[in-house]
């Protein structure tokens, strides 16, 4: 049977605020979609996985730090133009 956690006394003053990188501390929630292939998943149909993400209320920037790991290496990735304009 698992433990339920401890609720410690801890003060919001003695922690600091989580920023974006344009300096903005408020963020809303939103979220990101992912589509499988059923012959990745072995389900009848493709599978859509959404994924949670905070943005930044002031340049719209998911917080990274919240980001699973696979997320961050591609928004970290330089961006390929698949169109290039000729």
């Amino acid at each position: 049977m698992q433990q339920p956690m401890a609720n410690p006394n801890i003060n919001l003053n003695d922690g600091r605020d989580v920023a974006c990188e344009c300096g903005n501390r408020i963020f809303m929630p939103g979220f990101r979609f992912k589509k499988f292939s059923r012959l990745l998943t072995g389900q009848p149909n493709d599978s859509i996985l959404p994924i949670e993400l905070f943005l930044c209320t002031a340049c719209g920037k998911p917080l990274n730090e919240l980001l699973p790991k696979e997320l961050k290496e591609e928004a970290s990735a330089p961006k390929i133009d698949t169109n290039p304009v000729l």
